[in-house]
């Protein structure tokens, strides 16, 4: 089961009131759905079932995201060390950036379980 942007959004903003539009938030969300689709997802097979276009302002809130449920709290992590960093306060953006590694390595870890990497062949015994 995978999260919409809209469900990112909103439970963004329960977690950690911001003064930040939708749009910008976006734009940070297509930021990190960008570098998990180039650095993740086009480097295993099975990556034509996956589409990535971008997402803008007029991206459709129902729209799923990458990421499965389970892993899913590193878009939290990632909008708020984008806050925090937009904000100038440092020190809570280093904070929520190591929880947003440790969501993001997690799901690499699971992903490359789950799907070879291309160009990697398996070995017969």
């Amino acid at each position: 089961m995978k999260t919409t942007i809209g469900e990112v959004l909103s439970y963004f903003d329960n977690q950690v009131p911001n003064q930040y539009s939708d749009e910008e938030k976006i734009r940070w969300l297509n930021e990190i759905e960008a570098q998990i689709y180039n650095d993740i997802i086009k480097t295993h097979k099975g990556a034509d079932k996956i589409a990535f276009n971008g997402y803008t302002a007029d991206t459709d809130i129902n729209t799923q995201m990458i990421v499965p449920l389970e892993y899913s709290e590193l878009y939290r992590f990632w909008l708020e060390k984008s806050v925090h960093y937009a904000n100038g306060e440092i020190d809570r953006m280093n904070n929520a950036m190591t929880m947003f590694q440790s969501y993001y390595d997690n799901f690499y870890a699971a992903y490359n379980r789950a799907h070879r990497p291309i160009g990697v062949h398996g070995y017969r015994l």
